[in-house]
């Protein structure tokens, strides 16, 4: 029942391997099934956020090659 009403679905990691993974049990008349996507990595959106808090590409390189960010 859980396949049939997609309460999981299969989930292929970066690394290759597959999981299943929950998904969320409530949804409204509308909603279809939640799809599951690519996991943001660690660090992916440092400038679009710092940038966004007013860094200039400068201080965002200098932040980089100290280490500071990833």
């Amino acid at each position: 029942q859980a396949w049939a009403n997609e309460y999981i679905q299969k989930y292929q990691c970066q690394n290759g391997a597959e999981r299943i993974l929950p998904t969320c049990p409530v949804r409204l008349g509308s909603q279809g099934a939640f799809a599951l996507g690519k996991p943001v990595q660690y660090g992916e959106n440092n400038d679009e956020i710092l940038t966004g808090l007013h860094y200039t590409p400068e201080q965002i390189k200098s932040l980089k090659e100290n280490g500071t960010i990833g």
